[in-house]
């Protein structure tokens, strides 16, 4: 039945991938892009909240596509609670609606960028708009608009930027230079709420022993 999956993401690479959860872990957090977890972790540093990074393991998969196979491989090799962490925009509504057909839960282990509080309902939600404002901006004015914006919309009085490739590129490399101590824009949010899930799910799977239902991968074994 995931045979397609696999093939999509690369079989081989992805159960590498799926297998590399270091000692400590207590959460697994697959992402889009490299980026995500770089900048949620940047961003929980930058405030003095590294507790939050505690047993955090982030797989980047590459693509939203690639979410679907490297979560429910991801969820086959440990029995760690795995979330999975989507843009809301197309590919990543698509990788939720894929993963919801695997019954995994929207409320605990699909994690879309909506879900944000601030999210304005009117544009699409990636990773960078939980970035906060001035350093994002700084970089814009660093690279100018025509190199680092691939366009703009206006959202409740302010501007939406949608960051190009090459703002991406510049902000791992100079992003974290730019934060503030009092100001972490979305990404305190968005790492308590992976351990709000990974709670939820912790919860489901004790209750589960105590009643003496077989865990997904007893059931599979």
């Amino acid at each position: 039945m995931l045979g397609s999956l696999y093939r999509d993401a690369g079989l081989a690479r992805v159960l590498e991938r799926s297998l590399e959860i270091p000692a400590g872990t207590k959460v697994v957090v697959i992402t889009e892009g490299y980026t995500d977890g770089l900048f949620l972790r940047q961003c929980c540093e930058a405030v003095g909240r590294k507790d939050l990074l505690d047993g955090l393991h982030v797989i980047a998969a590459g693509r939203a596509a690639n979410v679907v196979s490297q979560a429910i491989l991801a969820e086959a090799a440990t029995e760690l609670p795995v979330i999975a962490v989507l843009d809301h925009d197309d590919s990543g509504k698509a990788a939720v609606e894929k993963l919801k057909s695997f019954n995994w839960e929207p409320a605990k282990r699909i994690l879309s960028l909506r879900s944000w509080p601030e999210a304005c309902p009117d544009h699409d939600i990636e990773i960078e708009d939980l970035l906060p404002v001035e350093p994002v901006t700084t970089l814009i004015t660093k690279l100018g608009d025509h190199v680092a914006l691939d366009g703009t919309e206006k959202c409740a009085g302010t501007w939406h930027y949608r960051v190009s490739k090459a703002w991406k590129e510049e902000a791992i490399a100079s992003l974290s230079s730019h934060f503030a101590k009092d100001d972490p824009g979305g990404m305190i949010w968005l790492a308590e709420e992976i351990w709000r899930r990974a709670q939820k799910i912790a919860t489901t799977k004790a209750s589960a022993c105590t009643y003496g239902v077989p865990s997904a991968h007893h059931h599979r074994s």
